[in-house]
């Protein structure tokens, strides 16, 4: 295809060509539905290893939220050997979660 690198095309070749070729346009990609993105995620491993410990985090925020919302009074006044155990325990480990 020659062209006229001084002038540049002459408007009946540029007609002539835009006819013959059609518009200098890259095609848009279509794009992807957000429903099929989010399932395509699930075809990778790594994403089972981040929802199991997301998981394991909310349960683990659930239950030192529920240290401090358990009535201990109530607990101490059932005797259970267990429970005095695992006090001891969070007292050793854990003193400021566990003051009150």
């Amino acid at each position: 295809m020659p062209s006229a690198i001084e002038g540049g095309l002459s408007t009946s070749e540029a007609k002539r060509r835009l006819d013959q070729f059609g518009p200098s346009a890259i095609p848009e990609a279509r794009s992807m539905p957000l429903w099929l993105r989010v399932a395509r995620q699930f075809q990778s491993p790594l994403i089972y290893i981040l929802v199991f410990a997301l998981l394991f985090d909310i349960g683990m925020w659930l239950y030192e939220g529920a240290i401090r919302v358990l009535d201990r009074p109530a607990l101490e006044s059932h005797a259970c050997e267990c429970y005095q155990v695992v006090k001891t325990e969070f007292e050793r480990l854990l003193p400021e979660r566990i003051a009150t």
